[in-house]
This record gives C-alpha cells, structure tokens and sequence, in this order.
C-alpha cells in the first residue's frame, strides 16, 4: 500500500515539499521530542535545564560582583552570550524563577530578587523592566569556585558557551526542587532542606543505607506540617487554622503552592455552600491570614475535618524523572535513589578534581624551579646576557636545558634578584606541601571537608 504523504503547504506543486509519515516521525518529530526533554527535564548532576543553565553562565561571565541590572537587560545578554534560540521572554523568565525566594520556590535562591520578584500570596512577578538582579552569595555556596577548572564549556563554532553542567555541593535539584514537562516524560520534585540533604549524603559517605522515603519536603518560609506516607511516598501538606471563637475561625497558612486568590476561590464555594457564612482576607506579604466567620455547627467539628472542610490538605506524588548521569532518562523510585547516584556522581567529579589540581601544580612546581634555577644563572652570566639578540639567547638557555626560554626571557629586569630567587622558594616549598597534600587526599575526604564547610 502506498504511503500516505504529509504537504507542508511550502508548493504543492514540487514533490521535495512533501514528506512521508514515517520520514516526519523519525527525523523532524524526533528531533523535537528529544530536544523538548532537553529543555524540560533538569540533569541530575548540577539540577538544572538547560535555560538555567544559559542563564546562570551569562550571570557569571557579567562577573561575579556585577551590579544589579535589569532582568529584561541582563536576559538579553544571557541569550546573546550562549546562543540561546528560544526568545528574550523566556529567558526573562528563567531568571525570575532562580531569583524567587518565596516558600514554595527555592531554599536557595542562586539570583538576587531586587523588586517584585512575586510572593506566596501571588507568584507572578512586575515587568521585567522593573525588576533587578545579580549574582546571590548562594551560588558559590553550593558551586564551589574550586570545580571551575573542571567544567567542560560546549562550543557553538570557535565561541565557547556555557558549561555541559556546573557541579553544586548539595543536589539543587532536591534543594530547589524541578517541574518540567518534555514529550512523554515529566518531571516534579519538591524542594528539600540543605541541612537534612548534608546529613543524609553523611550517611552514604559512612557506608549506611539510607531507606526509601524517610526523606521529607522542607520548605523554607512555610509554617504547616509536612509528612510522607511510608508506604507509597506520598507527600502530604497541611497548612494552620485556629478557632478563635465559636463563630470565628482564622486560617493562618495555606499548602505550599496555594495562592491567595485560589483559596479565595475555595471560600467562595464554601460561603455558597452555607459551611461558613463570611470571610475577610487579611494576608501580606509576611504571611496568610483568613478571618472566616462559621456557624456553632462548624466550629464544633474536629480538627481533621476542619482541615478537610477548608481544604487545608493537599496530598501529591513526586515524579522523580531526570537526566542520569550517562545521559540517559531515568525516572527513580524515590529521593533516596536519587541521592545515592548524585553522590557517586559527585565522588567522581571530586577525584577530576584532584588530578586536574596534581596536574596545575606539578606545572607549576615546575616553572618554579626553572624561575629559580634562571635568576641564578642570569646572575653567575650576567655578561653573557650584554649586548646578545634574542636568538643567540635562546639558544643559549636551550644549550643549558632550560625548557621554557622565550617566557624566561620575558620576565621583568626587577625580579632577576636574589631577594625574588628566595621568595621562590618559599613559594616552591609551599607547593611542594600541597602536591603531597593532594597525592594522600581523596575524594571522599574532600567531599567530607567541604560539607563540613557549608553553612
């Protein structure tokens, strides 16, 4: 049977504008599935998509004590500086959701919020336009300055863009959290306190097993009660009331991801219902308040079925799809598991590390002892040195094996001393320490010091 063809309607009249069914499904339709993913579903690794990953090296290469700017400027530089294809706007608001601080958003915001940046209340945020931000103190809290000399920067051409992934201390994709929706995969995980991550990658490192859903969804700012069934992993956010009357009741938090005029919504309900009679919203931006007039017979029902009646509960199940660390999707059973492989993958980043250091500072264990070794062969030949080219010069350090003769020769007249030749040394004794430091460390042990750093 002939294969029924697709016209994009570009010329009906030329038969390279058509394109068979299977053609469109394994090529064009492919293509965009596994990119939509891409920019969906965050990588285990560093946590992030790859929009906030664009936007966070354009942030970083404004320099790390940048002033504040505009979110609608400086998203237009990030896009500009990592080739971004998918329009100012959406990265405008990919910057605001790094810069969020509200419960329900990030525990650690990596971007300052300078304006209206949106609140618990409402999430939505003032014009781009309005709003500033900069790098916050967070970022190089969790991505040490010490793992850049390790990031891999992808290419567009001969212009390198941002890196195939930051390496953060702590998984920021449990610390903040991910939503995303690719072609048939999605991801939603809530955030996670730094405290209870630290000690739980403490106990992977001490060889302990860590059981599957005792992890539990923290989120900073929010005043109700969080629990995780057991038995399914199940999340279950009650927010606060208070019977201040017979016929008052006040509601004092909401379920993380309830907006105000949400619940006002639910209110309304209510009120139609008959189960309460009035209500007066009394929330800022320090937190909710519900003043809810009742009738005797509400106010004289239990607890649990006040928080059922005023849907002060929600319940949801976390959908723990990422990016593993072979490229891969995989969707895990539970935080735990997820944890233990962003650890394995952290241990590994530790030891590139670490040779990647051994490797800099044999280099430069190195051209300190061929500095050391010149200034005292400059002083011994100095008149060697009169009235002799550039290439007679050359050849003479080379005849003497000194490796490098063109930087030597490039050194300023001012630190051919003795008094610079002993400050060398001190120098070349310190990096002497520091390789035998770096032979007998591990990756374990530098894992270990640096969470024992983070506050």
């Amino acid at each position: 049977m002939k294969e029924k063809l697709l016209d994009f309607g570009l010329n009906s009249a030329k038969e390279d504008n058509f394109m068979s069914v299977t053609s469109f499904f394994d090529q064009s339709l492919r293509l965009y599935s596994a990119h939509s993913n891409v920019r969906s579903i965050p990588f285990i690794g560093d946590g992030f998509k790859e929009a906030q990953r664009k936007a966070m090296w354009g942030m970083l290469s404004r320099g790390e004590n940048a002033s504040l700017i505009s979110v609608e400027r400086v998203a237009s530089y990030c896009a500009a500086e990592t080739d971004y294809h998918h329009g100012v706007v959406s990265m405008e608001g990919t910057i605001v959701g790094l810069a969020q601080d509200f419960a329900g958003s990030n525990n650690m915001n990596f971007l300052v919020p300078e304006g209206q940046f949106g609140s618990r209340r409402s999430h939505g945020s003032a014009a781009s336009r309005y709003i500033e931000t900069t790098l916050h103190e967070n970022f190089r809290k969790i991505f040490r300055k010490d793992d850049d000399i390790i990031l891999e920067q992808k290419k567009v051409g001969d212009i390198k863009i941002e890196p195939k992934y930051f390496i953060p201390l702590l998984p920021t994709i449990l610390l903040n959290g991910a939503e995303g929706m690719g072609t048939g995969h999605a991801t939603h995980i809530f955030c996670y306190s730094p405290k209870d991550l630290k000690d739980a990658i403490i106990k992977i490192l001490d060889k302990k097993q860590l059981t599957d859903h005792t992890l539990t969804p923290s989120w900073n700012g929010f005043n109700g009660k969080v629990r995780r069934d057991s038995a399914n992993g199940q999340v279950i956010v009650t927010g606060e009331f208070k019977t201040v009357t017979t016929t008052e009741i006040r509601v004092t938090e909401l379920p993380v991801g309830v907006q105000s005029d949400k619940y006002e919504e639910i209110l309304i309900k209510l009120e139609d219902q008959g189960k309460i009679k009035s209500y007066k919203n009394a929330s800022d931006d320090t937190g909710f308040e519900f003043i809810i007039k009742v009738p005797r017979t509400t106010s004289m029902l239990t607890d649990d079925e006040l928080i059922k009646i005023l849907k002060l509960e929600s319940r949801d199940t976390e959908n723990l799809t990422v990016w593993n660390p072979d490229g891969v999707l995989q969707k895990y059973e539970s935080v735990e598991k997820l944890l233990a492989d962003f650890v394995q993958w952290r241990l590994e980043r530790y030891e590139d590390r670490r040779q990647r250091q051994l490797e800099l500072t044999n280099e430069q264990i190195k051209w300190l002892e061929e500095v050391i070794r010149f200034i005292g062969f400059y002083l011994d030949n100095a008149q060697k040195f009169r009235n002799t080219g550039k290439k007679d010069l050359i050849a003479l350090l080379n005849e003497n094996k000194f490796t490098q003769p063109e930087r030597l020769l490039g050194m300023s007249i001012w630190t051919l001393t003795k008094d610079h030749s002993d400050d060398l040394l001190k120098k070349l004794e310190a990096e002497q320490k520091k390789l035998q430091f770096l032979n007998s460390d591990t990756s374990e042990k530098m894992y270990r010091r640096e969470l024992n750093e983070f506050k």
